[in-house]
């Protein structure tokens, strides 16, 4: 992985020509190959590095070098406890790459606050410290700096300032007001996204506590998950910024503490009686689990599928994957009755753990329930919202439309990135309207154009109407049953 990319950087700064080999500048272009100057496109030019001492070549000479000490130090390596390590820093390098320095200071707070709690401090000298900082160096680096040589203070304006410190700190774009923001916001959340575990998982989150990890493995890695639970947890709590996808890294550990506690649920039930004030204690705990997870589980299934006035329940799965958290639920779709099954089967299935002897038919149960639950949302509930949450219809609407009467795609004041996406960034975007977009209308009317087709929103067909000047045809082509954001237009001018 970094060999290529070292390659690649020593090539910005070679020139090859017939039996030539010239060294030069590095240099880019700035703008959208294929369609610069199309409206919604900055103009394309040529530009030079921000940092020209960055040079690409010599940012290859300094990763070779970290490379080259890796290897050296590790090469050879058979133990398996030191190949795990090296494992954990590539992911944590590869996660600061994409979130940055969360990315290593999360994992790296998580193994030290286990490392405390256990005390095996012993195992601070074991955690490859050096290779770890190699491969940070090899791994995460090498686009920080290569951006910024090529950017300057704009890249780091960007993303270490508006991207890292004001989300931490601010309010930056999102889209929660009147909402409690406070600690409750995730655990709101984290019932959503657990479900249908969401009862028996707000249980195992605090059964790590009486576990000694000095005594068997199991209690060792729960300690380490409710270490990785809490400070996630504790992080995005804190950041200002909260979206609702933000508490995805607390849900694998969670989701291992509910694994761990169901499994000492059945062997417990299973096994001969050592102790019967043991066993009385143990029963007692998790009849506790059972009763206080069923209320737990059908308090959120209920928020999920109850329908009430004025507020979000169908939308609240598809808001872990959103950010727009006040657009209106398409009224052609109604999830409740399904929702409704599954919210009674995992309560039922939850308030059967408390019997001891259909404990492990009801595990067996809710492994069956979650299962269908997650086929269901992700072959019905997703493939029939997706279509309002993006635009993939309406430019298909647009191809089939095309082919009968020609004419031009432009986007009316909009601004969502699907219009580019789905149109290969081929389509004239108007954020805002005006002078821009009536000259370039002007433009297409001289060509010998009569029929233009718009993506806009619903409210803006108005505006937009009387912009063109009343066309003799405008047509909705599209309807809120096939999506309820977005609308295709037609207008015909004689």
């Amino acid at each position: 992985m970094r060999a290529p990319s070292d390659l690649y950087l020593f090539t910005r700064n070679v020139e090859v020509s017939f039996l030539k080999l010239r060294f030069v500048g590095d240099g880019f272009m700035f703008g959208s190959a294929g369609n610069c100057g199309l409206p919604g496109n900055n103009p394309c030019k040529s530009q030079t590095p921000s940092v020209g001492g960055l040079q690409p070549a010599l940012q290859a000479v300094l990763w070779v070098q970290a490379l080259g000490l890796f290897l050296y130090a590790n090469w050879g390596e058979r133990r398996v406890k030191r190949l795990l390590f090296i494992a954990a820093w590539l992911f944590a390098a590869l996660s600061t790459m994409a979130k940055g320095p969360a990315g290593i200071l999360l994992p790296g707070l998580c193994a030290l606050a286990y490392v405390i709690v256990s005390r095996r401090y012993k195992d601070l000298l074991e955690m490859e410290l050096t290779s770890g900082l190699l491969l940070l160096l090899c791994v995460a680096l090498p686009w920080f700096v290569a951006m910024y040589a090529r950017h300057g203070q704009g890249f780091t304006d960007r993303l270490l300032f508006h991207d890292m410190f004001k989300r931490a700190f601010t309010h930056v774009h999102d889209t929660n007001e009147g909402d409690d923001t406070s600690f409750r916001f995730y655990l709101w959340q984290l019932g959503y996204a657990t479900f249908p575990w969401a009862g028996v998982a707000a249980v195992a989150l605090a059964s790590w506590i009486k576990r000694r990890p000095e005594n068997n493995a199991r209690a060792d890695a729960a300690v380490f998950l409710a270490m990785w639970f809490g400070f996630s947890f504790a992080l995005f709590s804190l950041m200002l910024t909260k979206f609702h996808h933000y508490i995805l890294p607390a849900v694998p550990p969670a989701a291992m503490l509910t694994g761990v506690l169901l499994d000492d649920m059945i062997f417990t039930a299973e096994t001969p009686i050592k102790s019967v004030s043991k066993r009385g204690f143990e029963q007692a705990m998790f009849g506790a689990t059972a009763l206080i997870g069923g209320f737990a589980v059908l308090v959120v299934g209920t928020d999920l599928a109850q329908a009430r006035e004025g507020l979000p329940n169908q939308v609240r799965l598809l808001h872990l994957f959103t950010y727009n958290y006040k657009r209106p639920w398409p009224p052609s779709l109604d999830f409740r009755p399904a929702l409704w099954v599954f919210v009674a089967l995992a309560t039922v299935c939850t308030l059967a753990l408390l019997f001891i002897q259909i404990r492990r038919f009801a595990a067996m149960g809710l492994i069956g329930v979650s299962v269908a639950f997650a086929v269901w949302t992700l072959d019905v509930y997703f493939v029939k919202t997706s279509p309002h949450w993006g635009q993939r219809e309406l430019i298909a609407a647009y191809v089939k439309e095309n082919v009968a009467i020609k004419g031009p795609l432009i986007a009316y004041q909009m601004n969502w990135k699907g219009e580019n996406f789905y149109t290969g960034n081929q389509i004239p975007t108007f954020v805002t309207s005006g002078k821009k977009f009536q000259d370039h209308m002007l433009e297409l009317k001289k060509k010998g154009h009569k029929t233009f087709y718009f993506l806009t929103e619903p409210h803006r067909t108005g505006n937009l109407n009387t912009e063109l000047g009343m066309p003799r045809i405008f047509d909705k082509l599209t309807t809120p049953e096939l999506n309820n954001k977005f609308v295709l237009v037609r207008a015909r001018f004689d």
